[in-house]
């Protein structure tokens, strides 16, 4: 368990850089660099969140599931993600948030897997409860990110820019 926390932490502090042009440059690059992986990764990451809406009709048509089964399923996403994002908001404030990212999008992307292969309503319950709570570790990580990185005068101008990263998923 110690092992899984340190994956997690935060790192190690490194010494100061001297060079204040060097310092520069990189605050830029660093700064860009993580903006950009917040925007994109956030809308790709947004795209497994909206995998049951690509199959409702087929499923509803060969009667797998009814329409019923498929709003229990849904709505089972929204009350975890609603859950996840303020418990996760908590964990993402002491946690390195690439890694902590990271996990979010591959657990996702494994539980859309897993639930093509099966059947079972009750199992379909509880990955879309699951994904529902990997998809809130985004939003607190952006938020992060944009604290970390762009002053309180920014901050406005940055969030409005990551916040199109969901538009940019949920094109269907």
């Amino acid at each position: 368990m110690n092992k899984f926390l340190k994956f997690f932490a935060t790192g190690e502090e490194k010494p100061l850089i001297q060079d204040q042009d060097k310092v520069n440059r990189m605050f830029k690059k660093y700064r860009l660099s993580g903006m950009l992986a917040i925007s994109v990764g956030y809308g790709i990451a947004y795209t497994l969140r909206l995998a049951l809406n690509m199959v409702k009709k087929p499923i509803l048509d060969a009667g797998i599931f009814t329409a019923m089964d498929l709003g229990n399923v849904g709505s089972d996403l929204l009350y975890a993600y609603a859950f996840g994002k303020f418990t996760n908001g908590f964990l993402a404030d002491h946690a390195n948030v690439k890694r902590f990212f990271t996990l979010g999008v591959l657990m996702s992307a494994l539980i859309n897997i897993a639930m093509g292969s099966s059947t079972i309503l009750w199992l379909w319950i509880v990955l879309w409860g699951l994904n529902g709570w990997f998809q809130s570790f985004g939003a607190p990580t952006g938020a992060v990110t944009l604290s970390n990185w762009f002053s309180k005068s920014e901050r406005g101008r940055y969030y409005g820019i990551w916040s199109t990263g969901h538009n940019i998923g949920a094109k269907d």
